[in-house]
């Protein structure tokens, strides 16, 4: 995914070896969101960055206070990236066409090697815990404010919208990708159950879905202080079927 921010670019001046730096502080956040993808957080090191693009630390500090205001810098740019602007992109998109079908179909198609790098950093760092927490609240909203606009009860478009992103999560932090015939298969499926009635029987697959994703470890997120108050009531004000005493079964 491109990173496109509004920084000013600042060069530095000359540091040893004869050598001018001349990177911007979006050149160190493009350079670390790439790192922070591919080697993970620990990686996220001023002079072990500063090697691989060439250039002294002198550099990196001309940008940075220190490695906290980097590592403050590189969450702010992964919520740009893995929220403000693809909700800007399905902002824009033609009012002819669903927003949440766009949303969905576009965020199961992507690499997601940074979002599970963030939550991995976020299981030891409190800075990183608050950003997945905030993304997390955010992609939530938004999510259930796609489905209220169907006309969509609040309490059930907000069930809708919880089940939804934990199929985004679980499929995000799997280590098995699914082969793309199939993955297109599961999209669809979330695409026409995203409003489905409430006389709607589920299938055996999407009841699976839920449970499993439930009782999958936690995320660094939100999500597992929400499944207690959410998931008793999803055959109920979902399906219409009968509660399920969830907590005693996968809690």
């Amino acid at each position: 995914m491109d990173l496109d921010l509004t920084l000013v670019p600042v060069n530095t001046v000359v540091y040893g070896d004869g050598m001018t730096d001349q990177l911007s502080a979006q050149d160190w956040l493009e350079r670390g969101i790439r790192t922070l993808a591919t080697q993970g957080f620990s990686a996220l090191k001023a002079e072990p960055l500063a090697k691989a693009m060439g250039v002294s630390r002198g550099s990196f500090y001309w940008h940075f206070a220190d490695i906290d205001a980097f590592h403050a810098a590189i969450l702010k740019a992964w919520r740009e990236i893995a929220a403000e602007a693809i909700i800007s992109d399905i902002e824009a998109a033609s009012a002819s066409d669903d927003p949440l079908a766009i949303l969905l179909r576009r965020v199961f198609s992507e690499k997601l090697g940074l979002e599970r790098a963030v939550r991995n950093w976020a299981a030891f760092n409190t800075a990183a815990r608050g950003a997945v927490q905030a993304i997390d609240r955010r992609r939530l909203d938004y999510v259930e404010g796609l489905i209220r606009a169907h006309g969509v009860a609040p309490d059930i478009a907000r069930a809708r919208a919880q089940i939804l992103y934990w199929a985004f999560l679980g499929y995000a932090l799997s280590d098995k990708p699914l082969p793309r015939a199939q993955r297109d298969v599961v999209i669809e499926e979330l695409v026409r159950t995203r409003i489905c009635s409430p006389a709607a029987a589920p299938s055996y697959a999407e009841i699976t879905l839920v449970f499993e994703l439930a009782a999958a470890p936690k995320t660094g997120g939100v999500l597992p202080v929400m499944a207690k108050s959410i998931l008793p009531a999803v055959s109920a004000s979902i399906w219409g079927g009968p509660e399920v005493n969830v907590e005693k079964t996968i809690l």
